[in-house]
């Protein structure tokens, strides 16, 4: 036990963390920097309370690492300053999962408006994966809403913007109409809280909030705004459930997924992979394959590389057998291909390849390779419309030549895929390139590719 006796003590105690494991944490949720390494010492002794937003902060950590809520009053008794703007990305899951629980949750988005300063802290393991969990088990909804304040010819209206602000973010990346699709899931939000309509019209209302959600948590998870993501899509994902939209559902899920895998937690990706695949059964074939692409990625997070080839494979299997005759696919899905199945398990390989170098160098070696003959077409051509994937297609290329210590074609592929960066508003396009960076100057400084490419790389991240 610790010679302190600071409430903040006896939790890192129950923790079994020392305080720089508490400032790693907060680092690893906040962003890196936001606190130094040795800083928890100083705030675990007692009388000594950080300056805010800190507070608020840690005590978020401890709510999302013990599974109760901590509060800065518990944690400093007054003495601390509370930020009620840092708020945790995933609702109260005392919210019950009911239409009227689904209003309440579009009323605070709606409240909030276009100017929401609220900072949403990305949730992980159960906090996270509870919502999918809540989905799957609850019953659908069986009472219909009376009424009818919303025409048709609206929810139309409403219906049609969806395909063509897709286009965009594939097409621009996720900042550049994200305050513009803000903007339409606060309109449908509303008129989903005001209520009353007909059956049929509420539930095509209820997919297009899910739909809009399922969009505007992605273009949040591309701008870097992770626990705003998050929260869109929780919201979606009940929107989903009442208009008993299970697709739109396994979409929305195998979409945490892929947000969970790219953050490196590669148990939550899993579990909710597993998910989608569960809520997609019934859903048609292009919508199983992209889910089952998503739970190989999942599985490429993990490390797990036999789970991986099953998943890819089960991926391919299933679009095989698609027949859009039999059951049309959902716009949505509609840029589900095989080329786009193949260019998704490239990058997990090259991941799973970076992953498995410390474990066993042979078969890590293979895996890039694997990954790297396949997204090679990539340096010349990008899929017409999709100018994003086609930036990171070429990044996890270089990332994967960087692996397998083939520089010059490493600061290659980092090339092209800077002189793409301008064409997309994509903050997660750039991450990916400084995570490149950072990989090729790791002991690299000896070649001239590198170091030339690196000072070239620095002026185009110092642009976006």
């Amino acid at each position: 036990m610790s010679d302190d006796s600071t409430v903040l003590a006896r939790y890192l105690d129950e923790l079994g963390w020392s305080p720089r494991q508490l400032a790693s944490r907060i680092n690893a949720i906040f962003g890196a920097g936001t606190v130094s390494a040795t800083a928890a010492y100083y705030w675990r002794r007692a009388g000594n309370a950080p300056r805010a937003p800190l507070p608020a902060m840690i005590a978020i950590v401890f709510s999302q690492s013990l599974g109760r809520t901590i509060t800065v009053e518990e944690l400093w008794n007054g003495q601390a300053v509370d930020s009620p703007h840092i708020v945790p990305a995933a609702p109260d899951m005392d919210v019950p999962w009911t239409l009227s629980g689904t209003v309440q949750l579009v009323e605070d988005w709606v409240q909030g408006g276009l100017m929401d300063r609220r900072t949403f802290v990305a949730a992980s393991g159960a906090a996270l994966t509870a919502a999918a969990h809540a989905y799957l088990e609850l019953p659908r909804l069986t009472a219909a809403l009376r009424g009818d304040t919303v025409s048709g010819t609206l929810i139309s209206q409403i219906e049609a913007t969806l395909p063509e602000l897709r286009d965009v973010d594939h097409r621009r990346g996720g900042l550049h109409a994200k305050t513009y699709v803000h903007g339409q899931w606060l309109t449908i939000g509303a008129l989903v809280r005001d209520g009353h309509h007909q059956n049929a019209i509420s539930k095509r209302l209820l997919s297009a909030l899910g739909e809009m959600g399922d969009l505007a948590g992605y273009m949040a998870f591309d701008a870097g705004e992770h626990g705003l993501a998050q929260r869109y899509w929780i919201t979606a994902l009940r929107a989903a459930q009442h208009a008993e939209n299970t697709a739109l559902a396994a979409s929305i899920l195998s979409n945490m997924s892929y947000q969970a895998a790219t953050r490196e937690h590669g148990r939550d990706a899993v579990e909710l992979a597993n998910a989608a695949t569960r809520a997609a059964r019934t859903a048609p074939a292009a919508v199983r394959a992209s889910v089952a692409s998503r739970l190989a990625t999942a599985h490429a997070a993990a490390g797990e590389v036999q789970a991986f080839r099953a998943a890819r494979d089960r991926a391919q299997d299933t679009l095989a057998e698609a027949s859009p005759a039999a059951q049309p696919v959902p716009d949505w899905a509609s840029f589900v291909s095989r080329s786009y199945l193949s260019s998704q398990s490239a990058c997990a390989l090259i991941q799973l390849g970076r992953t498995q170098m410390s474990e066993n160098r042979r078969v890590a070696r293979a895996l890039l390779e694997e990954g790297q003959t396949l997204l090679a077409p990539s340096m010349s051509s990008t899929p017409s419309g999709f100018q994003r994937s086609g930036v990171l297609r070429t990044v996890w290329l270089a990332l994967g030549y960087t692996a397998s210590g083939e520089l010059e074609e490493a600061c290659l592929a980092g090339r092209v895929a800077a002189q793409r960066l301008s064409d997309v508003e994509s903050p997660r396009c750039a991450s990916l390139l400084t995570d490149l960076r950072k990989a090729l100057a790791r002991g690299r400084h000896q070649n001239a590719a590198v170091r030339e490419f690196i000072a070239d790389l620095d002026q185009v991240l110092g642009q976006t």
